[in-house]
């Protein structure tokens, strides 16, 4: 059990989380402790492992895939089939509901249709659903429920878990997450980009 006396975070990841996982050591850490004292469990679909997959810089793919494996991201069957993308062997034929809610996280759009499938399968199993993607009001319109963690969301969970079993004290937190705000303005400023804060992103467009 641990210190806390909580279930485990049950955390599915989207595709774009592994690019996060990769330049963010502070993130990865953080989750690879929590994993080691059974306060957290992820999962992958192959999905997402596909689109990382589909990383044309090999070196870059190659690191991604160990991003993932540092953190311990353990590969389940998808909630619903989609031909042309399901893997027989990796999704199951999803029932009246997952179908449902995949049209519904979809929203007539099959740009959305990979990262639909996921948070399907994460809302069928009731996890956190982890993402990069900006406009992340759709997949969770239809269900309030759901939840559905953006980047900044994502951290702040997993500091607030690492508190509460006492992996990390309330003030070196406050360090971590200033610390994080720096490494996220020069990484954004050495791209080009403008750096945001979590209330600037246009999460529920």
């Amino acid at each position: 059990m641990t210190a806390s006396d909580e279930p485990p975070l049950q955390l599915m990841l989207d595709g774009n989380i592994a690019d996060v996982l990769l330049d963010d050591e502070i993130l990865r850490n953080g989750l690879r402790d929590l994993l080691d004292i059974r306060a957290a469990e992820v999962y992958v679909t192959h999905v997402a492992v596909d689109e990382t997959l589909k990383t044309p810089d090999q070196a870059r793919r190659d690191r991604l895939i160990l991003a993932l494996l540092a953190i311990g991201a353990r590969l389940v069957p998808t909630s619903a089939f989609v031909f042309g993308i399901s893997r027989l062997d990796l999704a199951n034929l999803g029932t009246d509901a997952a179908n449902l809610a995949l049209s519904e996280f979809m929203e007539g759009n099959q740009d959305h249709l990979e990262d639909a499938l996921i948070a399907t399968t994460a809302r069928d199993r009731e996890m956190h659903f982890a993402t990069a993607e900006k406009s992340r009001g759709r997949l969770f319109r239809h269900t309030p429920e759901f939840v559905v963690l953006s980047v900044p969301d994502l951290r702040d969970a997993v500091n607030a878990r690492l508190v509460r079993e006492r992996r990390l004290d309330p003030r070196q937190r406050d360090l971590v997450d200033d610390l994080q705000r720096r490494v996220d303005r020069d990484r954004a400023t050495a791209s080009g980009a403008t750096p945001t804060t979590p209330d600037a992103e246009s999460d529920l467009l």
